[in-house]
């Protein structure tokens, strides 16, 4: 439990839980009182939408009484561990949720749509030219497009294509913020003694 002024604000722990146990998991901390967070983020494939989550089977529990509140949730079902100690689950850092948040309703609000930079390869992930490598050459601002270099029967072309034809689903790169994208930056760190999540 972490007090600001007159406002009290939970403290937050990471658990790492079974595949297919989100709504197990969820429904247990309804019960407790418990907030349940899973951060999710825009990616395309084929040129479609997704939301996947950033951190794949692990969940982020805010509990306003400590290890109290949380302590019946080591045994829930769904819940494989807590990270921490064999003692008792390692709280985040302050401000790491509303960290963790901020980046996130970012990148789905639009910062995934310059991910890409000149120079950079990419693979084509929808439309006629699907499954080709290309290399970024830059956007077209005002169609939500860009351009992009291919090697088409031993020729450099420069064609346009849309933003959302391009797969950012392996994507390993900076968006436009300066930031990289939070699924190959985000680092979530199992250790005995400390947990340290890290959006860059």
């Amino acid at each position: 439990m972490v007090r600001q002024g007159n406002t009290i604000e939970a403290t937050w722990y990471v658990a790492r839980i079974r595949h297919g146990s989100e709504s197990l998991v969820k429904a247990s901390c309804a019960q407790l009182g418990v907030e349940f967070y899973i951060p999710r983020i825009a990616v395309f494939k084929r040129g479609r939408r997704f939301h996947e989550p950033l951190f794949p089977r692990y969940v982020f529990l805010g509990a306003y009484t400590g290890l109290l509140q949380l302590s019946p949730l080591r045994w829930a079902p769904g819940i494989h561990y807590f990270l921490g100690s064999d003692a008792s689950p390692s709280p985040l850092p302050g401000g790491a949720i509303a960290s963790i948040r901020e980046k996130v309703d970012g990148w789905n609000a639009g910062g995934w749509a310059t991910v890409f930079r000149p120079g950079m390869p990419i693979r084509v992930a929808a439309g006629p030219l699907s499954g080709l490598d290309a290399i970024f050459q830059g956007y077209v601002r005002a169609k939500d497009r860009c351009r992009i270099l291919l090697t088409l029967v031993g020729r450099p072309l420069v064609v346009e294509v849309a933003v959302n034809a391009l797969d950012n689903s392996a994507l390993i790169g900076e968006c436009g913020s300066g930031q990289r994208r939070p699924r190959e930056a985000g680092v979530l760190h199992e250790a005995s003694s400390n947990v340290a999540i890290g959006l860059y």
